[in-house]
């Protein structure tokens, strides 16, 4: 919905593509959610699920509120809640000696998914507002 040449959006829209990628997650279908989460653990994706309950909980607070939102406060509170790489380390593997590729550790792997998922929410927000 626009007003004022601005975004809103009900809380079914975003409740229910978290949900998609919670549900994705747990069944180990990783690849429909990006291609770029490959060769996680199932207890990575498991605890990356938790986390987006979570931010699932926080977002319904939200609408708690309001019936509608603005997209650009949800998308603000998106990008808030993503992990910062240059502040912390986000990646599935990081370089070892002679450039060998190794698996990153748990921690960052858990961020890095986290991140994709919710880069995956607001490109499916602003697909479905604009």
């Amino acid at each position: 919905m626009k007003l004022n040449g601005k975004a809103y959006i009900k809380e079914e829209q975003v409740i229910n593509i978290l949900e998609d990628i919670v549900i994705l997650l747990e069944l180990g279908s990783y690849h429909e959610i990006s291609k770029s989460i490959k060769d996680i653990k199932p207890e990575n994706a498991d605890n990356v699920a938790v986390k987006i309950a979570q931010l699932q909980d926080m977002f319904r607070v939200m609408f708690k509120k309001e019936n509608y939102c603005k997209l650009d406060v949800i998308i603000e509170t998106i990008d808030e809640n993503s992990y910062d790489p240059n502040k912390e380390s986000v990646k599935l593997f990081t370089q070892g000696a002679y450039g060998i590729r190794i698996r990153a550790d748990e921690d960052s792997i858990e961020r890095y998914i986290f991140n994709v998922c919710l880069q995956i929410l607001k490109s499916k927000l602003k697909e479905k507002n604009n």
